[in-house]
């Protein structure tokens, strides 16, 4: 404890000797080894007894506090590149008519951005029209005339089934029946006179009239079957027509029938309201086409790059 108090004081001793020899003025020497004057010393010892300055305190800022709006700005140099693109194309051929955007240009969702040359299709179109309007005028007469066609069928179907059944009814048989009864007659008396002829030239005592006789008799038999048999083979002949004549008949009456429901299938418009559908798809997909030879806008937005002019020929679906 002793030894440490000693220590502490002779470190006392030494810090006060150090202090006096600091602001003791020494002796100085001039450049030639002289002692100074005092003037020298006199100028050092003012200067060094000059105060060292003090720092200055940096003033502390000050801020009004108020409501408003914040604002962070940031600049930087770089490429806008929109987020959502859309490539546009037309659906059909065709050929461009007028380009109203370029590059760069802001649109609207249903601006009209580009267009073909229509002018061919316009006048397919009202061709097409005036084929419908001539189609459903069509219809209309046909409708009229169907009436009338379907009338007139079935006249002509009753008149053949008349007539087939007054052909049925005169029938010729009769007249065959009875040329083959006249016939079986006349062969018949062709034997009796040849029998009775024989029967004349059996004897030889009959006077020559009685053979002659005999003999005019077989030639008026012989020309009775000739004249019998050739009214049988009229009557027969005239059956087979009557046949025939049938089958004609019953053709007339098969062939009014399908007349009839030809008329029937035609007054129910089948042919004409076909024409007058194909004409209004032919309408439907003209007026589709026009409507597809316009380009519009489907959203907002800024246009970005155009890659057709007036004039050009495009292809469908290919970006423009």
């Amino acid at each position: 404890m002793t030894k440490t108090r000693f220590l502490i004081g002779l470190l006392a001793v030494i810090v006060v000797a150090l202090l006096v020899v600091m602001y003791t003025t020494p002796d100085i020497l001039t450049d030639n080894g002289t002692p100074d004057d005092g003037t020298t010393s006199g100028a050092l010892a003012e200067a060094t007894s000059t105060p060292a300055p003090t720092a200055e305190i940096a003033a502390r800022p000050t801020y009004v506090v108020q409501r408003g709006t914040v604002e962070d700005v940031f600049s930087f140099t770089g490429r806008w590149q929109p987020r959502d693109q859309l490539s546009l194309s037309f659906p059909i051929n065709g050929t461009v008519r007028q380009v109203n955007v370029r590059p760069g240009d802001a649109v609207s969702a249903g601006d009209l951005l580009a267009d073909y040359d229509v002018s061919s299709l316009e006048n397919q179109l009202e061709s097409a029209r005036i084929n419908l309007e001539t189609a459903q005028s069509g219809v209309s007469s046909s409708a009229t005339s169907g009436i009338e066609s379907v009338e007139n069928a079935e006249i002509s179907l009753a008149n053949a089934r008349i007539s087939l059944e007054n052909t049925l009814n005169s029938s010729p048989w009769t007249n065959v029946a009875s040329a083959r009864v006249s016939l079986d007659n006349a062969q018949r008396s062709l034997e009796d006179a040849e029998q009775a002829y024989l029967e004349a030239l059996s004897f030889p005592n009959q006077p020559a009239s009685t053979v002659d006789n005999a003999y005019q008799q077989l030639l008026s038999a012989q020309s009775q079957v000739d004249s019998a048999e050739i009214s049988y083979f009229s009557a027969a002949q005239n059956y087979n027509n009557y046949q025939y004549n049938i089958q004609q008949a019953e053709n007339s009456v098969l062939q009014a029938e399908i007349n009839l429901q030809r008329a029937i299938d035609a007054a129910a418009g089948g042919v004409s309201d076909e024409n007058v559908r194909s004409t209004q798809l032919s309408i439907d997909q003209l007026e589709k086409d026009i409507a597809e030879s316009s380009l519009y806008a489907p959203i907002d937005g800024v246009i970005l790059e155009v890659s057709i002019a007036p004039g050009d020929t495009v292809a469908a679906y290919n970006t423009v």
